[in-house]
């Protein structure tokens, strides 16, 4: 244990010293995604559920080739870049990708190019995914979370087949990866060359796999998925830091395969912030419970360039009154698909 507490506290070294430089982590990412074919229910209510977010009746012959895909199962291939923008107070990742638009996932050539603006502070995170040439729809969602909030599950929407979570922003961004959940090295049970994090009351069991003297890899099971990721080889500076990953996530109807690669580390890059003007639905007036978050109500207001205080957005919200914003399955860009009208 004593030995891998130094290596953990040699990666809190080099995640602070990322964070002072004003870091810029560069990666690319490719994969794919097998869907197990499903029922010929589960096949019609796709259809349907395809037709109601369009708002208007399908082709017949995209109709049968949704419902053919789901009963058949499908591969489809995916890549894309992420940025990890480090600063002092907030981290910033930008991940561009291209997102399959709702009833063509199985037709890659017309999928849209999607951009998404993900944002770590103290407390709060901010999510912005939108396919380019739809900017003007799509927006913003701002949560509180406990801190730090980038080691916090939080309901974020990526338009991208892989589903990005809370293990993806820490590894990517070479934050402690320990620190999932807000836990701490004492948290963990030594169980062999295993260290293992238990939450029964969220049904997570995440393990850190050991290899003598550094981690080799981790494995993440909840309730809705089985992950597990190797670190394939670390920098030869920032020795904590992974810079080849190999992902494999298991749900309940597809599994999904993925390499990251780190192309760059530069010091002293700018930071994204979200454009100005910029529809925002801010919720954190109220709780989340882990990655869900279906029936929020939030406060809706146009992007200044700077969160709101707390005590300006309660006032919008006596002001405007509060708006019940429930998460759709209908967003733009929603859990890797994008609707057109």
């Amino acid at each position: 244990m004593h030995a891998v507490q130094q290596w953990l506290e040699g990666a809190s070294r080099a995640h602070q010293s990322l964070r002072t430089s004003r870091a810029k982590l560069a990666w690319r990412f490719s994969g794919a995604v097998q869907e197990f074919p499903r029922p010929e229910s589960v096949a019609e209510a796709r259809a349907r559920w395809v037709e109601r977010s369009r708002g208007a009746p399908l082709p017949e012959h995209r109709a049968r080739a949704i419902r053919e895909a789901v009963l058949q199962g499908a591969r489809l291939d995916f890549s894309g870049t992420i940025c990890v923008h480090h600063s002092p107070n907030r981290t910033v990742l930008t991940i561009e990708t291209r997102a399959p638009v709702l009833g063509l996932e199985d037709y890659p050539d017309l999928w849209l190019p999607a951009d998404t603006l993900v944002e770590f502070g103290k407390d709060y995170c901010i999510g912005y995914s939108y396919c380019r040439g739809y900017p003007s729809s799509a927006i913003a969602s701002v949560y509180k979370t406990p801190e730090p909030a980038i080691a916090h599950p939080a309901p974020l929407e990526i338009g991208c087949l892989y589903p990005f979570g809370t293990v993806d922003f820490l590894l990517l961004s070479g934050t402690p990866i320990a620190s999932v959940y807000g836990a701490r090295l004492g948290d963990y049970a030594q169980e062999g060359d295993t260290l293992v994090l238990r939450r029964p009351s969220d049904g997570v069991e995440f393990t850190l796999v050991l290899a003598g003297e550094r981690l080799a890899g981790l494995r993440l099971s909840t309730k809705r998925v089985r992950a597990s990721y190797t670190l394939e080889a670390l920098h030869p500076d920032l020795r904590q830091l992974p810079t080849q990953i190999g992902a494999t996530i298991e749900q309940s109807h597809r599994r999904i395969r993925a390499a990251f690669t780190l192309e760059q580390v530069a010091n002293d890059a700018v930071a994204p912030s979200l454009p100005k003007g910029v529809s925002v639905n801010d919720f954190r007036l109220s709780s989340i419970k882990g990655a869900r978050a279906s029936g929020l109500t939030g406060v809706f207001y146009e992007w200044r360039g700077h969160l709101p205080s707390a005590w300006r957005l309660r006032w919008l919200a006596r002001w405007r009154g509060t708006i019940s914003y429930p998460r759709s399955l209908d967003a733009l860009c929603n859990g890797g698909s994008c609707t057109l009208s």
